[in-house]
């Protein structure tokens, strides 16, 4: 069996924390839902679409996307040099998302860790 090494010094390892002490590690981390007008406008439209081929709401799950809160200036930077696939730099759709992005305020600070909704359809 392989020793698990030990955390760096001044590094929490989370592994070791017990249920309480993570749900108010999170707790901490502030809202982690959207709001509830961008859920309300989205749902909708799934659902039509999947009643529309015959299906049903089966499920649901949500989770974090760890890691990925950036700040706008960062997002600008990773626009530019291609971190997005879907937006190739240079673009005259990226460089309008750079200028939007770069309108925001606070710059420097993180926004928190967006929320995914991943919903399950079944045929009745």
């Amino acid at each position: 069996m392989r020793a698990r090494a030990a955390p760096r010094r001044g590094v929490r390892d989370h592994r070791r924390q017990g249920p309480l002490a993570q749900r108010r590690q999170r707790h901490r981390r502030g809202p982690r839902r959207p709001p509830a007008q961008h859920r309300a406008r989205r749902r909708p439209l799934v659902e039509s679409c999947a009643r529309a081929h015959g299906l049903v709401p089966a499920g649901e799950a949500r989770f974090t996307g760890h890691g990925q809160g950036r700040s706008p200036r960062r997002t600008i930077a990773d626009l530019r040099r291609g971190w997005f696939v879907t937006l190739p730099p240079g673009e005259p759709l990226a460089e309008e998302f750079a200028a939007r992005l770069a309108a925001l305020p606070d710059q420097d600070r993180p926004r928190p860790d967006p929320v995914f909704t991943l919903r399950a359809f079944a045929k009745p």
